[in-house]
């Protein structure tokens, strides 16, 4: 064979083959260069400028369907890796999750707080695994993973459930864009989970979710003598009406149907937007659908209506800041700690006060039917679960014990 029959000659399959077998191609070399020109052209792709700030970290922006991300890293090495994911046209974990969790936004399919929960529940399972290619993912690996998960983090059962709808939303999408067919449902069906593998840990003891029939009277009588404040009073309507805290935050004015009644049909929602700052917002329709409900309070506290006109007429909101914005959650949660810390109680929070309410209207024999339209639930199972407390003391336990033996 001639030097020009040489230079015109296709190598053939075989004849690679041989060449990376005998050595006399590297392929860890050839693979090398290959990574480092695939990645200078994806680096070229980006025309913004990348900075070190005065902090020592390195930045740049990333331009996406709905703006601009701000990328922030340790290292400049860190923020190219960042642009090159970006531009690269092969999914891997992190691209994958962040392509399905904003699709999902954009197509108001969820609100900004679940887009929040799912990076929380990104960052928290998936980003140790953020570089893996997602074509590359088997049934197996899903399988063992979620089982790890489980077991080395020690997931209650709940978590267990948000970290599989996850992983099926990403592979759903992953399989409707045509990025790659992952077959999840193998990888559930083959779960070695039960029972026993999940923590069911009580991190507090459930007398202690609620005011008991000693603290409640005392907790009453402090925030009738000081409504001067108006955090004690959203304090005091939660106590009295069981609502949730991000209903009270953004109860209206107009919302009173009378001194003794008013409709829920607004809550409090919060996320992280880009950057990483909390944002609040009102949210136009409760948790849940029977979230709409109209809600009585005792006759005793109707003043509470007239006081909120007295104070916020002109305003929109019940319990507003000095800019008429609503206050939020964590104000009145705060202020559930302050009050309790006063009157040297034990902490209890906002919810630890709905279910002091839920348990006050089980033990007073109210309709089932009336409980689940003031709880805002959809059958009495949920109230009775995840509501209901002993709200006794020790003195009245003892008395129930002696009427039923002794």
């Amino acid at each position: 064979m001639t030097e020009n029959d040489l230079k015109s000659h296709r190598v053939t399959e075989n004849e690679l083959k041989f060449a990376l077998e005998s050595g006399i191609i590297d392929a860890v070399a050839i693979q090398a260069q290959y990574a480092m020109k695939k990645r200078e052209d994806l680096l070229n792709k980006h025309k913004t400028s990348v900075w070190q700030g005065k902090n020592g970290y390195w930045y740049t922006y990333l331009q996406e369907n709905d703006g601009r991300r701000l990328i922030k890293k340790k290292t400049k090495e860190e923020v190219e890796d960042a642009i090159a994911e970006h531009y690269d046209e092969v999914f891997n974990v992190r691209k994958l999750f962040h392509s399905w969790n904003d699709y999902r936004l954009d197509m108001g399919k969820i609100s900004q707080a679940t887009h929040s929960k799912n990076r929380y529940l990104y960052n928290r399972h998936l980003k140790p695994y953020s570089a893996t290619r997602v074509e590359n993912i088997t049934p197996e690996d899903i399988t063992l993973f979620i089982e790890d998960e489980v077991c080395r983090k020690h997931l209650k059962y709940k978590a267990y459930l948000n970290l599989k709808g996850l992983i099926k939303g990403m592979c759903q999408y992953a399989r409707r864009k045509k990025i790659a067919k992952i077959d999840y449902e193998s990888a559930f069906a083959d779960l070695d989970l039960n029972d026993k593998d999940f923590d069911k840990t009580r991190h507090k003891d459930r007398e202690m979710e609620v005011f008991n029939e000693e603290e409640l009277p005392i907790v009453l009588d402090y925030l009738e003598n000081n409504l001067e404040d108006i955090r004690n009073v959203a304090m005091l309507l939660i106590l009295v009406s069981g609502l949730r805290v991000g209903e009270i935050c953004v109860l209206h004015l107009d919302d009173w149907l009378n001194d003794n009644a008013f409709m829920v049909k607004h809550t409090e929602t919060k996320y992280k937007d880009k950057s990483g700052k909390v944002c609040y917002k009102e949210k136009p329709t409760p948790k849940t659908l029977a979230g709409i409900r109209t809600v009585v309070i005792p006759t005793k506290y109707s003043y509470i209506h007239r006081l909120l006109k007295e104070r916020y007429g002109g305003g929109i909101y019940c319990f507003a800041d000095e800019n008429g914005d609503f206050i939020k959650d964590y104000v009145i949660r705060n202020r559930f700690y302050r009050v309790c810390d006063l009157l040297q109680l034990p902490r209890r929070s906002p919810h630890d006060a709905r279910r002091t309410y839920a348990t006050s209207l089980l033990n007073n024999g109210a309709n089932e039917m009336f409980i689940i339209d003031q709880m805002g639930h959809t059958d009495i199972n949920t109230t009775k679960q995840y509501y209901y407390r002993n709200v006794r003391n020790v003195e009245s336990k003892s008395k129930i014990i002696d009427e039923l033996i002794g």
